[in-house]
């Protein structure tokens, strides 16, 4: 992707580009929550956790910037996510929401876990002699059939929920 976006001679960034998208993802999995505790009006928490995780942040940022250069904003805010998802499972969801934070985790790591497994046979092929685009959009359909598969396979979706969910949205059925 990175190649496709902005040429070969920065493709040694994608390291940093892969933290990232990991980090977006960390992130995204606490939108929820976020919403719940912004709607309740109980955000003393969230600023607090907010301005710790801030300056831990800036902190490592700027300590690591002399040796990894931009991929210290990357680890920063990584680093920060973590940080803030800590508070979320340890205090949040527990205290303001009674919620049941291994349960969310798990619901949260079980797809992840198979999305991730599922890129490792993709990973390993090579579509020698043709795009790089081309080669991007057969991984792309590769790895979504293996996912969603595995998604019906261990049960995590059900083709019946799926049904009743589709019919709840008013879309026609095939």
């Amino acid at each position: 992707m990175l190649t496709l976006y902005v040429g070969p001679e920065y493709a040694f960034l994608s390291p940093w580009l892969n933290l990232w998208l990991i980090t977006i993802l960390l992130f995204l999995h606490n939108s929820p929550v976020s919403s719940i505790i912004l709607a309740t009006g109980k955000t003393k928490i969230l600023v607090f956790s907010s301005a710790l995780s801030c300056i831990i942040s800036i902190i490592i940022n700027a300590t690591l910037t002399q040796r990894f250069g931009a991929g210290s904003a990357v680890i920063g805010y990584f680093i920060y996510i973590i940080i803030q998802m800590s508070f979320y499972y340890l205090y949040i969801n527990k205290r303001i929401l009674n919620l049941d934070s291994f349960r969310i985790f798990k619901s949260f790591a079980k797809p992840t876990i198979l999305a991730f497994l599922s890129s490792v046979p993709v990973l390993l092929l090579n579509f020698g002699g043709l795009s790089v685009m081309t080669g991007l959009v057969l991984k792309t359909f590769l790895w979504l059939s293996i996912f969603v598969s595995s998604l019906f396979i261990f049960k995590l979706v059900e083709l019946k929920q799926l049904s009743l969910y589709i019919k709840k949205q008013g879309a026609p059925l095939p």
